[in-house]
Order: structure tokens, then C-alpha cells, then sequence
């Protein structure tokens, strides 16, 4: 039985969870994206999920009310945050409130895995870029069973998987937030293990934690619980820079749907790339992020949270020129089938190596080199080669 087309499935895990019989089983694929399995000897035909699928139905958008560039006053939210701390922000309203939290964090395996958090020490756990997919789908029911309870609830994840469970829930619910990350494309949280195998051996077996984005800028850190095992800036990383360049994301990430203006969700946000430079803007623009308000809803949220963030009004035009994600799906790169095929065969380092990027990967790393060793040139003699450099 088919749900949607592959090709269109997103892996929300909605299908999943308004089967009435639970014959619906979110796995991965031999490429380890998560896609739904059927038990046909169990399916008794209702066509639930075909009916409740995003993917065949057209989302209900909605054009951004107003445009925010925001960051968290808490110095620790901001600097533990991937970008400006809004999530962070939110996060704390709620609970403050007594609510609860989704978002998503490392399960067993370096899994990503959408969960619930109750407490701030909880909630610790969902900050950081996380670029894999996560499972969303297995928190569905806990959403519902917390909407119900009357509590504050906010959901945090990509556009698609608020989509899933906005047709899994069926029904609005006034104390549920919805908010989307600007996403630039999800690739299976496989490729990541299988990379770090390649790299750490053994020792990948040790890795608790891993982060894309910190104080020190873009760079794929891995931890155990003894320290980092493993770390490189992203142009000198091929997981990284794979990523970047849009080698393996989901088939659907490329004709994403909600890569428009117009969302799905109560509030939107991301980096605020391109903030100031057609308008002035007068703060520092590092760490500040996008919030794209979409609802009456969200938009009485927002207000509730104002006294945890600096938030200056913006043009959403500016939010949509600046972030490429806000017009178009991510682009897919040269190769990325042979990639797919490459990476069954052969497994990720290989497959990295016979793809169109590894001889920009290749220069990336000459050039840190060279930028590293400059940087422990004693002064004197770099003046003396950049004089030698001119005379040619």
C-alpha cells in the first residue's frame, strides 16, 4: 500500500499515528531516511492515512504578520544557542507556566528523537543546529495528551514535521504554539553515525553529543563524556560541507513546499541572514535571529515573551531577500543519486570521495593549512614574504 508518493514523504510520522489498528511503522531505508512500513496482513483499508497525509493535502499558509530580528536578554540562552536564543526563550515562557516543552534531542545511537521537557534542565537538551532528521511522529500522542490537559504546549521543529502533526492532531487547540525553524534540508541521521565510524573507529561508539554550531562559529563537534573526540571547521569537514552543499538531504527537501514566505506554523525562526544591508540596522547582528510572527496566536505569544528578548520590528521583506530558504527548496548537488548509490556500496567516506565536492573539499583543507601555519609565522617574517609576494 502506498501513502504518498516516496519521493513526497517527508517521514512526519503523521500516518503512523492516526492508524486506528497501529499497523503503520515509521523505519529507515537502506540510505537510513525514515519512511512509513505497512503490515498488509493488519491494514484493514480505512485509508486514514492516505487521507491525513501533508503530503496530499495542500498546507494551510499563512503570510508572516510582522518580522522581528530578536535575541534572548539571557546572556546563557544566547551563548548556548545556535543562533539568537529564541527557542530558548519560548522555552522558558512556557515552563515558567507550568507547560510543556517538544523539541528535539540525541537518543541512544546519536538518534534524534523529538521529545518532551518539563523542567529548564530538560530543555537544556533540544539547543544546537542538529543537521539530521529527527523522529518526530513518536511524540504525536504525548502533544495531544498535554494539549488536552490545558497546559501551555510548544511544539518546535521543520515546517514539515508541524505540518504532520497539525493533520494528526485534527483540531486547533489555543494553548498549543507551533513554531518552524527555517530549514535548509534534513539528511538521515545515518549518514552523521556512519561518517563519525569513519573517522573515530571504535571510539565512535563513546560519542554522547554531537554540535554543528558554537561560540567558535560552524564547526562538527563530537563529545564523549570525557571530552571532545573529534572536531573540524565545516569547509574542512565532508559530513559538514555535504550538507552545506545539499549532497543527500530527503528527496522531498528539494521540492520542499514550505520553502515560501507564507508558513504553517504560529511563529518562524532562523538566522536573520542579510539583516542591515539595505536598511541600517544599529545593534551588533551577530547571534541575532529571524521571528517571523504568523498568527493572532503567535503573535499574543510573542508579546508574552518580550520581557526575555530585544526585539526590533523589521521589514519581512528583508527576512525573505536575506534567507534563501524563505523563496526556494535547497538546491540538490551534482552527483547526489551516484552519492546515494556510492554510499551503499562502498559507505560514507567513500562515497564522499567519488562525489563532485571532494576536490572543493580538498582545496578548503590546502587553505587551512596554509592559514594555520601563517598564523604561527613570526611577524618579521611574514612581512618579509608579503614583500617578496609583491616583487613577484
Amino acid at each position: 500500500m502506498m501513502i504518498c508518493e516516496e519521493s513526497r514523504c517527508t517521514g512526519c510520522g503523521c500516518c503512523a499515528g492516526v492508524c486506528p489498528v497501529q499497523c503503520i511503522a515509521i523505519k529507515e531505508n537502506e540510505f537510513g531516511e525514515l519512511h512509513p512500513v505497512v503490515d498488509e496482513g493488519r491494514c484493514v483499508s480505512c485509508g486514514l492515512c492516505q487521507q491525513s497525509c501533508p503530503a496530499n493535502n495542500r498546507p494551510e499558509y499563512r503570510a508572516p504578520r510582522l518580522c522581528f530580528a530578536a535575541w534572548s536578554k539571557d546572556a546563557h540562552q544566547r551563548n548556548t544557542s545556535a543562533s539568537g536564543g529564541l527557542a530558548a526563550a519560548f522555552s522558558a515562557e512556557i515552563l515558567e507556566k507550568g507547560g510543556a516543552v517538544f523539541g528535539v534531542r540525541y537518543g541512544e545511537n546519536l538518534t534524534p528523537i523529538h521529545a518532551c521537557a518539563k523542567t529548564a534542565e530538560e530543555a537544556e537538551a533540544f539547543k544546537g543546529s542538529k543537521y539530521v532528521q529527527s523522529s518526530a511522529g513518536v511524540c504525536f500522542d504525548k502533544v495531544r495528551s498535554e494539549c488536552e490537559s490545558g497546559v501551555p504546549v510548544l511544539f518546535v521543529g521543520t515546517p514539515c514535521q508541524v505540518d504532520g502533526l497539525n493533520h494528526f492532531l485534527r483540531k486547533s487547540y489555543d494553548n498549543l504554539i507551533t513554531v518552524d525553524l527555517i530549514c535548509h534540508g534534513t539528511p538521515p541521521a545515518a549518514l552523521l553515525r556512519a561518517h563519525l565510524r569513519g573517522r573515530l573507529g571504535e571510539r565512535a561508539g563513546e560519542v554522547t553529543a554531537v554540535s554543528f554550531r558554537g561560540e567558535d562559529g560552524y564547526r562538527l563537534k563530537a563529545w564523549s563524556e570525557h571530552g571532545i573526540l573529534y572536531e573540524r571547521p565545516s569547509a574542512e569537514d565532508p559530513y559538514f560541507l555535504g550538507f552545506m552543499q545539499g549532497l543527500y538531504h530527503r528527496e522531498c527537501c528539494y521540492q520542499c513546499v514550505y520553502a515560501r514566505p507564507e508558513r504553517v506554523t504560529d511563529v518562524t525562526i532562523g538566522d536573520f541572514w542579510g539583516l542591515g544591508k539595505e536598511t541600517p540596522f544599529p545593534h551588533e547582528t551577530e547571534k541575532v535571529s529571524v521571528a517571523l510572527v504568523n498568527t493572532e496566536k503567535g503573535e499574543a505569544f510573542f508579546e508574552s515573551c518580550r520581557s526575555r528578548l530585544e526585539a526590533v520590528p523589521r521589514a519581512i521583506g528583508e527576512a525573505v531577500a536575506g534567507n534563501a530558504q524563505l523563496r526556494a527548496p535547497s538546491k540538490g548537488s551534482e552527483g547526489r543519486q551516484a552519492f546515494r548509490e556510492n554510499f551503499l556500496q562502498a559507505g560514507f567516506e567513500k562515497a564522499f570521495r567519488r562525489s563532485p565536492i571532494f576536490g572543493e573539499w580538498k582545496k578548503m583543507r590546502r587553505l587551512a593549512r596554509v592559514s594555520r601555519l601563517a598564523a604561527r609565522m613570526p611577524d618579521g617574517l611574514k612581512r618579509t614574504l608579503k614583500r617578496a609576494w609583491k616583487r613577484g
